[in-house]
């Protein structure tokens, strides 16, 4: 996969305490519009929300047009679901903050050891977006990241992300969440580019 820019936590763990230790009830999950064959797609939140969703007594499901279609281990079939609500509303906007200068020579420093055709990370905050901004002249990074943001769709339409030289999932951007503005999500809405799988499996480090 290339070099793995991750901060190791436990967030991983959650599957596994929902699914070996804990009885759900129920699970309420916001998926996308169900396709002609009968699937839904977790959207932007695969995170444990699949985990949680396979393993409860009782699937509610709130459609929203507004969820982008998302490829992977996200598809979830109608026959899996118990209860369907539909709740169309816009998904929360979150416009990035423009980074200060100090965030920009913390973010050059990182950019810097970033190496051309490293899988790279990016996480909540200004100094990820300034790291974002000094990777514009690298070639073939690859994503695999917990969550997915917009400067990482800035850096696919820039052609830095490829993926090309990744060993899992080549040419796929991987991730468990995400969250941005509405063009980010529009850029995410049935992409074949794009997949996400549970945190168990986007975190587990290799």
């Amino acid at each position: 996969m290339g070099l793995n820019y991750f901060v190791p936590n436990y967030f991983h763990q959650v599957p596994r305490l929902i699914k070996d230790f804990m009885q759900i009830d129920f699970t309420v999950a916001t998926v996308s519009p169900m396709d002609k064959a009968g699937y839904f797609t977790f959207g932007t939140a695969n995170d444990y929300t699949t985990t949680a969703a396979r393993h409860c007594k009782k699937l509610i499901v709130e459609v929203n047009e507004h969820m982008p279609r998302i490829f992977g281990d996200s598809l979830l079939h109608v026959s899996e679901v118990d209860t369907i609500v539909e709740n169309h509303v816009s998904l929360l906007d979150m416009v990035p903050l423009k980074p200060s200068p100090e965030d920009e020579i913390i973010g050059k420093c990182i950019a810097d050891m970033v190496p051309d055709g490293a899988t790279i990370q990016l996480g909540v905050g200004n100094v990820p977006s300034a790291a974002a901004n000094h990777l514009m002249n690298h070639k073939d990074l690859g994503i695999h990241s917990e969550m997915f943001c917009s400067s990482m769709v800035d850096l696919i339409e820039k052609g830095v992300v490829t993926g090309k030289r990744k060993s899992l999932h080549p040419r796929k951007n991987i991730f468990t969440f995400a969250r941005g503005p509405r063009k980010m999500y529009e850029f995410m809405d049935n992409n074949p580019t794009m997949e996400s799988y549970p945190v168990s499996y986007v975190n587990a480090l290799r």
